[in-house]
């Protein structure tokens, strides 16, 4: 999940600032909406407008115009940039909140319940988590166009949120289930039942998740970013004192942990409620009561199912590699080694998460102004975007100073076979976080398009097809333990990388501004 904010909540003038410099959707900053123009009323004049300007940009044969000038390519990485910038912030300090949380719980020194804690956490985002925020991609479609063209957004938070709310009840039951499964796959009995406890302490994040995630695709559709930036930031900040007082002074023990995370999640969703109605951005944001959110959901779960598919395949991969690192000799320390490595990855793959977004955006924002040139741009600047949050990436994985004081924050150095092994697979990260990080930019571009179905099937060649079995031959059979498997995981985003770009490659850029004129006709 996620999957996911200006000045502090009680900072008014500077929220202002904030609000002066996002709210007007249709600027000379969004230099890449080559064909946009907005009305008196702040919307376009109809679909019809956006037809006639999808018509002018496939007469250049659907490429979307020919070669950017590089002042253009500038503002369109600035503006990314711009949208990036306090995502990323916003990714980081939600990422934080679980390390945090287990921190706290560590500090028990009761190793069950730091198992519990720590396994509960896992299947919570492997269950919920992960499958709300896929299926939110289909308001990464549909809200980014519906923006671009100058049409109201507010139905579509409606009908994404009542499409999760009503997928919140079997996650639900699978959440009371999945300690039995433990049990049957051998886990102790004693950990079970801490699992179990756990979930349920837990689950009030689902029907949480269901309202906060459409609402943070919402405002991103609208580029509206510095505010969720603000918000995640204090929430991160409270969540340190959340903990000690659930964990330690109400004596709730593990439980705590859990409750001071759905306690974060509350404030975290009432402080961004509280931001858009206090800037008088409610019809804007959610819209007013509607009947036509009942309708529509052929079309939205046709986007959200594949959203979900491609989110969950690759995601729930990568977590068997965890779970399988459990089967490996010296076991304990291969968990450790992984654990280690997938964290690390995990924060430093904000960045490419948080371009994915502007990506979707810029690109759907674009198609659905019917500017093909300028969805062609904002694809091209997303994608050269990549091998520079690269570049800085692998800098701090291998360079040696910050390599042992990114290791010292997990170990305290005296087991050098577990540092030896960490090592390596920080040097595989490297290699992982170039064509995973590639692939998820170009994933959000294929968001912005509306191509999800096609990145499901390429998920499932690259990953359940090739990257699982490779890395299981790798790790098992060839005896190279937790090195085997990120070495074969690589295969996944490698495939992904290549058989997306030759997807966004042939894409008819006009063809795609008049499919997302059809779209937003019937999704508003």
């Amino acid at each position: 999940m996620a999957g996911e904010r200006g000045a502090s909540a009680s900072d008014p003038p500077t929220q202002q600032t904030s609000l002066d410099e996002e709210a007007p959707l249709l600027t000379s900053r969004s230099s890449g909406f080559s064909g946009l123009e907005a009305s008196p009323t702040g919307h376009n004049a109809g679909t019809g407008g956006v037809a006639s300007k999808a018509a002018a940009a496939d007469s250049d044969g659907g490429g979307g115009g020919g070669c950017p000038s590089p002042a253009a390519f500038a503002r369109e990485l600035t503006e990314q940039a711009h949208l990036a910038g306090p995502l990323a912030l916003n990714l980081i300090a939600n990422y934080s909140l679980n390390i945090v949380s287990l921190s706290f719980v560590g500090k028990l020194g009761d190793t069950s319940q730091l198992a519990a804690a720590a396994l509960g956490t896992s299947l919570s985002a492997m269950s919920g988590k992960i499958p709300l925020m896929g299926l939110c991609g289909a308001v990464d479609t549909l809200a980014s166009q519906a923006s671009g063209a100058g049409q109201p957004v507010g139905i579509i938070f409606q009908r994404a949120t009542l499409f999760l709310m009503l997928h919140c009840l079997p996650i639900a039951a699978a959440f009371v289930s999945l300690p039995a499964l433990l049990a049957a796959l051998g886990q102790p009995a004693e950990v079970c039942a801490l699992v179990r406890a756990y979930l349920l302490a837990l689950l009030p994040n689902l029907f949480i998740d269901a309202v906060a995630r459409p609402l943070n695709r919402i405002l991103v559709a609208q580029r509206m970013t510095q505010p969720q930036m603000a918000v995640g930031l204090v929430v991160a900040v409270q969540h340190v004192a959340a903990c000690w007082l659930c964990v330690h002074r109400l004596g709730m023990g593990y439980l705590g942990a859990a409750v001071a995370s759905v306690w974060s999640n509350v404030l975290s969703l009432a402080l961004l409620v509280g931001w858009v109605a206090a800037a008088g951005l409610g019809e804007r944001v959610w819209g007013r009561p509607s009947r036509e959110a009942f309708t529509g959901w052929r079309q939205f779960a046709g986007l959200a199912y594949a959203s979900a598919a491609m989110k969950c395949i690759e995601s729930w991969s990568f977590s068997l590699m965890n779970i399988l690192s459990g089967w490996l000799p010296n076991a304990a320390q291969s968990v450790a080694a992984i654990s280690v490595a997938f964290n690390l990855y995990g924060i430093l793959f904000m960045g490419f998460s948080a371009f994915a977004m502007a990506a979707s955006t810029r690109v759907g924002n674009s198609l659905g102004a019917g500017s093909a040139s300028g969805a062609r741009l904002a694809a091209l600047g997303a994608a050269l975007a990549a091998p520079v949050i690269w570049i800085f990436v692998a800098f701090v994985l291998t360079w040696p100073p910050s390599q042992a004081a990114l290791l010292s924050l997990f170990t305290n150095g005296t087991d050098e076979v577990l540092l030896q092994r960490m090592r390596s697979l920080l040097y595989l990260v490297v290699v992982l976080e170039l064509f995973d990080g590639a692939q998820t930019i170009l994933s959000g571009i294929i968001g912005g398009v509306g191509k999800q179905k096609r990145g499901s099937l390429i998920n499932v060649l690259a990953y359940w097809l090739c990257a699982v079995p490779v890395a299981c031959l790798l790790g098992f059979w060839a005896k190279q333990g937790v090195v085997g498997f990120y070495s074969g995981m690589c295969l996944g985003p490698a495939i992904q990388t290549f058989a997306y770009l030759a997807l966004i490659l042939r894409l008819h850029w006009g063809a795609e501004a008049d499919a997302a004129m059809q779209r937003v006709a019937a999704a508003t």
